[in-house]
């Protein structure tokens, strides 16, 4: 209960107080870094901005810079020994529409990515098909075709870097889940 209440003290340094300014993702990573290099396993925090409706060529460039921005600073703050055992999943709840919306934007869409990161990851691959973007292959001729459920990449890294069976992965972590034993995303 302590180690809890301690955490969400130190929250307060990430998000700031009621009326005060919000520090940069760089200050969220050096915290998250902190916290990873005492007793910590598993961090997650959140970079806002994705939700690109208009002038998404304009919009996008704040998160992409500031999710380098986070992964330079958490590797930065990190010692190399435990940057070996880190993976990073970067996820979004939607993807965005194929298609551009008459705003110069897209919507919210079925098919998205993931970003994987770390020393603990095996990089420079992509792991799934890329589906086809012409016309008469985008799903209801706007989204990009989903090829994996996103849960299968995070019981891949929950198993791979915890040792959580795959049992317990698809009956309490992703109830309904038929967990794919073939990703390896990280470093044997």
């Amino acid at each position: 209960m302590q180690e809890a209440t301690d955490t969400d003290l130190l929250s307060d340094t990430i998000h700031g107080k009621k009326g005060k300014p919000r520090p940069g993702v760089e200050a969220v990573a050096k915290f998250t870094a902190g916290m990873l290099s005492a007793d910590h396993r598993i961090a997650s925090f959140s970079i806002n901005g994705w939700d690109t409706h208009l002038s998404q060529a304009r919009v996008f460039q704040r998160p992409t810079k500031d999710l380098a921005a986070a992964i330079t600073a958490l590797k930065a703050n990190l010692s190399p020994e435990i940057w070996r055992k880190t993976a990073i999943l970067a996820i979004t709840e939607f993807g965005r529409t194929a298609r551009e919306n008459g705003s110069a934007g897209t919507d919210h869409g079925t098919g998205g990515v993931a970003i994987l990161a770390g020393g603990a990851v095996a990089g420079g691959k992509v792991y799934r098909d890329w589906p086809s973007l012409a016309d008469g292959e985008l799903l209801e001729d706007r989204d990009l075709r989903p090829t994996m459920d996103l849960r299968q990449i995070a019981a891949a890294m929950l198993r791979q870097q915890f040792g959580i069976s795959t049992r317990d992965l698809e009956a309490s972590v992703f109830p309904g889940l038929v967990v794919d034993k073939r990703p390896a995303f990280l470093r044997g």
